[in-house]
């Protein structure tokens, strides 16, 4: 945790000390071997309780090429748990560099799950820490570091499930923390550049997910290894190109449907006023009888990623 409301300055030993603390349960690991398995594992359960996953192979293409050679960041629709998975899943089968994910603390208290996730890329963060400014200190520069290390981030916009099915109102704290990391690459690199007659840089309008694009057929069945999807059949790519390598990042919004939602029982007692069963591996093993339940299919869409750059520069040029 942060720092403790003192009554005096804490010292520099015990900023640090804090601060490290921090770091130690926030951050993320890869494993390879842990990746493997668990892409292992979730082949097995998504055949098993899923007659298919429906992935637009277009903008799976863009993702691909924008992956390569710019600094990408996924921000998928949030109404399941599979949500954390699904996306990483399908990189996995199409070898994509596997996205960092933004994931709740609530993760922590279910033991073995949190190693797979950590190891896997998941960083975890508190819900709220608004008031915490050590912590807030941390989370950004984290952020930050991914960034310029061109790692792939994924982070839920909504901040939270949506029980209804329909949208929640967006959380702007991590989309401002990469916001103002290209407002702050965009601002030194004009100020290292000749004067010009350009209007000077205003920060951009925050950026709400948009609707899904056309989507293409892929089936969890079959077993064709990796790099072309473990039995994904998917529609040829058309149109669209990122360019070359730059410093940009881009905003891939991303919609996921369900046929059935794995949690629906549960949302429905929820809205019934009953409380939320907390996430632990005991909990996780009492729902095990979902695996021999028929879901249906998940439809997955990536509509056309939004450029910091473009729209930076876009916003500067009306204002």
């Amino acid at each position: 945790s942060g720092l403790p409301a003192p009554t005096m300055t804490p010292t520099r030993d015990e900023v640090v000390a804090a601060a490290e603390a921090i770091v130690e349960r926030m951050a993320h690991s890869f494993n390879i071997d842990v990746v493997r398995f668990f892409g292992w594992f979730l082949r097995k359960v998504f055949r098993s309780i899923y007659t298919g996953i429906h992935v637009d192979r277009r903008g799976l293409e863009q993702l691909r090429a924008a992956a390569a050679a710019r600094r990408v960041v996924l921000t998928p629709s949030h109404r399941s748990y599979v949500d954390f998975l699904i996306i990483s899943y399908i990189c996995y089968e199409y070898s994509i560099p596997l996205p960092h994910i933004a994931a709740g603390e609530d993760f922590l208290s279910i033991a073995l799950i949190n190693w797979i996730f950590r190891n896997c890329g998941a960083f975890f963060i508190r819900r709220s820490f608004k008031d915490d400014p050590l912590y807030w200190a941390i989370f950004a520069k984290y952020t930050e570091q991914l960034l310029q290390d061109r790692a792939p981030i994924e982070f839920f916009v909504e901040g939270t499930r949506s029980r209804s099915g329909k949208s929640l109102y967006p959380k702007y704290g991590m989309l401002a923390v990469i916001v103002n990391t290209e407002l702050d690459r965009l601002l030194a690199a004009s100020s290292s550049s000749p004067p010009s007659s350009s209007p000077p840089l205003s920060p951009p309008a925050p950026a709400a997910p948009a609707s899904s694009a056309t989507t293409a057929s892929m089936a969890p069945q079959g077993d064709n290894g990796r790099g072309g999807g473990d039995g994904i059949a998917t529609a040829s790519p058309s149109g669209g190109g990122i360019g070359a390598a730059d410093d940009d990042i881009f905003l891939f919004p991303i919609a996921i449907t369900y046929e059935k939602c794995l949690e629906a029982e549960l949302y429905s007692q929820e809205l019934l006023g009953e409380k939320k069963p907390q996430e632990t591996l005991q909990n996780l093993y009492r729902a095990r009888r979902v695996l021999k339940l028929d879901f249906g299919r998940i439809n997955v869409a990536f509509d056309t990623p939004l450029s910091l750059t473009q729209r930076t520069k876009e916003f500067a040029a009306e204002y």
